[in-house]
């Protein structure tokens, strides 16, 4: 069995449950948005509270905060590519998803 991908180094990954975090959650959406995203933390706190045990919220960290990254591994709707244009990203290659089916045992 393979184990599974370690963080880079000075990246931590932890779930999240605590208010102040869904609260740092909708601040940083904010900014990627450009919008006021400030309900969203109120809805994750809820979401959370109602489904503890069915939800996760997860961040990635580097020193408590988001950092510019070199690459990123996007994979991109239609509505989201040109955001993501928008902040500076260029696409370098696509992907093509594909269900496989096994073939039924006899």
């Amino acid at each position: 069995m393979t184990a599974a991908p370690a963080p880079p180094s000075g990246v931590t990954l932890r779930r999240v449950t605590d208010d102040i975090d869904m609260h740092r959650i909708a601040v940083m959406e904010s900014i990627v948005w450009g919008q006021d995203w400030s309900r969203l933390g109120d809805g994750l706190i809820a979401r959370v509270s109602a489904a503890p045990e069915e939800i996760a919220v997860m961040v990635a960290e580097a020193d408590g905060a988001e950092l510019a990254v070199a690459y990123l591994h996007v994979d991109a709707s239609d509505d989201s590519a040109p955001i993501l244009r928008r902040l500076g990203f260029h696409s370098v290659t696509t992907t093509t998803p594909y269900v496989w089916s096994p073939p039924q045992q006899p």
